[in-house]
């Protein structure tokens, strides 16, 4: 599946929730994502790391996204753009099919 694919069905997923659930799911989206960064960066403590990649996003939009990219750039970590916005959308559509099942 690629990368638009799963973004599209994230999103269509997304608007069936109400905005407590988006954001439980956006947020337990971007604790994933900065866990997986914080494996991938090599970082001593991965959850401290992935808490900042959260506050990040809360902070503004798309702020988990370029805290990582900005990270993996400074690293010399080749990993494109498509593939982190795949890996996020595949992040939340797991958190989506967790929450339904709660």
């Amino acid at each position: 599946m690629n990368a638009l694919k799963l973004r599209a069905d994230a999103h269509e997923m997304g608007y069936a929730l109400d905005e407590k659930q988006e954001f439980l799911a956006s947020a337990r989206r971007n604790k994933r994502f900065g866990q997986w960064a914080g494996e991938v960066l090599g970082k001593a403590d991965v959850e401290a790391y992935a808490d900042a990649v959260v506050l990040s996003g809360l902070e503004r939009r798309n702020g988990e996204f370029a805290h990582v990219r900005r990270d993996f750039d400074a690293a010399g970590i080749k990993v494109s753009d498509e593939d982190i916005h795949a890996r996020m959308s595949a992040m939340l559509l797991e958190v989506l099919a967790e929450l339904r099942r709660a």
